[in-house]
């Protein structure tokens, strides 16, 4: 039997007064393209691939009290996120603080588990539980992005 499952799904803009349509994969965004421009903090910057277009395909990404469209997101993590290191992104695996860092400048992870402990003592959560989330985050290879 085979189920009729569509990549690109078509949607009403979430805007109340909007009759635009978003156009995503299965779905995820329900913004039309002029919303996710709007919305996106780098729309008028050049994007990875040195276009001025956001791509709306996707939901959009909130980073530092900031929303970015994917390809905008995507020239953040264009290169290593440490300070004056230039070595291009050549995976996909990104930090607990969904940025990309080179071998070299990996953050510490014993300082996410340090928060995490200090924010679940709060909820009265045992430590090997706090321990085990923690173990579990990390070996699924923390944040994919493609």
């Amino acid at each position: 039997m085979l189920l009729n499952h569509h990549i690109l799904v078509k949607k009403k803009c979430k805007y109340p007064k909007c009759s635009s349509f978003s156009i995503s994969i299965y779905g995820q965004n329900n913004l039309c393209r002029h919303h996710v421009e709007s919305l996106c903090h780098l729309s008028n910057t050049p994007n990875i691939f040195n276009t001025l277009r956001c791509n709306s395909t996707v939901s959009l990404t909130r980073y530092c009290k900031h929303l970015y469209c994917n390809s905008h997101f995507r020239t953040l993590i264009f290169k290593c996120s440490s300070t004056n290191c230039e070595t291009l992104r050549y995976n996909n695996v990104l930090c607990y603080d969904k940025l990309w860092y080179c071998d070299k400048h990996k953050l510490d992870h014993s300082k996410f588990l340090a928060n995490m402990f200090f924010i679940f003592k709060k909820k009265s959560l045992p430590p090997e539980i706090v321990f085990s989330i923690w173990n579990k985050h990390f070996k699924n290879n923390r944040i994919i992005f493609t």
